[in-house]
């Protein structure tokens, strides 16, 4: 078993998976930067999208080709939300509207 992908020039015999007794799985560790990768599995000389992985994108031959991304360990993190100024306590809240206010200024009840 072997995996071909963007990081080997999409070699078929680069990078062999040898079984791994003790996890009970083919696998190996490669050292690539940070980025997104699509690759292959080749068993029995047949290519295969990886079964555990979903992350998959359609190639130019119409088939499957699975896809890592690995994280640059130096970025930060993206915010959940976008920072935005905290409103003044006098300031409407962006989801209410603002009362209707009579000539005088004062709201209209």
């Amino acid at each position: 078993m072997y995996v071909a992908g963007d990081f080997n020039q999409w070699s078929a015999s680069a990078t062999p998976l040898p079984y791994d007794n003790r996890a009970g799985a083919h696998g190996t560790y490669l050292q690539i930067p940070p980025g997104r990768y699509r690759y292959r599995l080749i068993v029995d000389g047949c290519w295969k999208a990886d079964p555990f992985n979903q992350h998959r994108q359609v190639n130019e031959y119409g088939e499957m080709n699975s896809v890592l991304v690995v994280p640059d360990p130096r970025a930060k993190p993206a915010p959940s939300e976008p920072a935005e100024p905290s409103p003044s306590p006098d300031a409407p809240s962006p989801n209410v509207s603002p009362e209707p206010a009579d000539e005088a200024g004062a709201p209209a009840s």
